[in-house]
């Protein structure tokens, strides 16, 4: 049976970076941004085209993707316990109690979020993973200054969950001709996946 990381073709994950069997190293950001709901049209617009200047600063390829997965619910359901223990007025009682339900009823559903990563790459080599961690940082660091904007390097347990992720899309990490899309493998089926998840 093959292990998620020999089905897309990974050779290791070490020092927070994905080393390919044909040669290439990828880091991975992590891109949590606040809801746009509360800004008015002028604000969302700006806001846009603040992300898109820094984005493009980044003049080699990078891939941006959005991959579902189950919605962490405890750290939540933990924190609004906490809120409720340390108050005593019955309105705000009420409300706790109704987040803390509709909390758990999402859990029982197997609710899914969209974890968006930047994807970037390089060839295996010395001067490339130097390269690569540097565009990695700058990026990190271009896009933190962005109000509302939280950017981090993936770390090796999260990698090895996109693997994962990857290995049940049947989608591959390599090829630089596919940057724009999520490439499919050869011979392999893509999984039917919530297209609202992925958009």
């Amino acid at each position: 049976m093959q292990t998620a990381g020999e089905l897309i073709g990974v050779e290791e994950i070490n020092d927070n970076l994905l080393y390919t069997r044909d040669k290439k190293v990828f880091a991975y950001l992590s891109v949590r941004a606040m809801s746009d709901t509360l800004l008015s049209h002028e604000e969302r617009e700006t806001a846009y085209v603040r992300i898109v200047r820094e984005l493009e600063k980044e003049k080699k390829a990078w891939q941006l993707l959005s991959v579902p997965r189950v919605l962490n619910t405890q750290n939540m359901i933990t924190h609004l316990m906490q809120l409720k223990r340390n108050t005593d007025n019955n309105a705000r009682l009420e409300l706790l109690d109704g987040e803390i339900d509709a909390i758990q009823e999402m859990a029982e559903k197997g609710a899914k979020e969209p974890f968006i990563v930047i994807k970037l790459w390089g060839p295996e080599s010395a001067e490339g993973e130097r390269t690569l961690v540097r565009r990695a940082k700058d990026m990190e660091e271009s896009l933190s200054r962005l109000p509302g904007m939280q950017i981090s390097r993936l770390k090796n347990p999260d990698i090895a969950f996109l693997c994962k992720q990857f290995a049940e899309l049947g989608a591959s990490q390599g090829d630089e001709s596919t940057a724009g899309e999520l490439p499919v493998m050869t011979g392999k089926r893509h999984a039917e996946v919530d297209s609202a998840l992925l958009n």
